[in-house]
């Protein structure tokens, strides 16, 4: 099932399952460009810096 959240103003983040965080510009004519920004793996949680930037967000770790 899909989730989406608006983030920002043109930010709109999206999951389909508990493993994944994607990003993409609001609007239906972005659906479909996600780019994965965080992925839950077995052991370890992936964080792309590059993605988070691209979109104007900073990460924070506590």
């Amino acid at each position: 099932m899909i989730q989406t959240t608006k983030i920002a103003k043109n930010l709109v983040g999206v999951t389909y399952n508990a493993k994944e965080i994607l990003l993409r510009e609001s609007g239906k004519e972005h659906f479909g460009h996600e780019k994965p920004v965080v992925t839950v793996k077995p052991t370890r949680i992936v964080i792309d810096m590059a993605v988070a930037e691209k979109f104007g967000l900073t990460v924070e770790i506590i």
